[in-house]
């Protein structure tokens, strides 16, 4: 998600068609412990945001993006 939105290397272009279709399929998620890992980035000041980062969560969450929440098993496994 990180090199989706922020890296100035974003995805080359089959990968961003990839991504793309996949959104217009309901098929993109992230944990949700993904935007606590960006907000810990921006408070050390390793990330900018140009929005407030609820107003940019929020906005991917209306416009299709599945949040996964964390539960034991993926602590385990991560």
């Amino acid at each position: 998600m990180i090199r989706l939105f922020f890296d100035d290397g974003k995805p080359g272009p089959v990968t961003r068609r990839a991504v793309d279709d996949a959104w217009q399929d309901g098929a993109v998620a992230v944990s949700a412990i993904t935007f606590w890992e960006i907000a810990m980035l921006h408070a050390k000041g390793k990330m900018e945001l140009a929005i407030d980062f609820g107003t940019w969560r929020a906005s991917l969450l209306q416009r299709g993006l599945k949040e996964i929440p964390v539960d034991g098993e993926i602590g385990i496994r991560a």
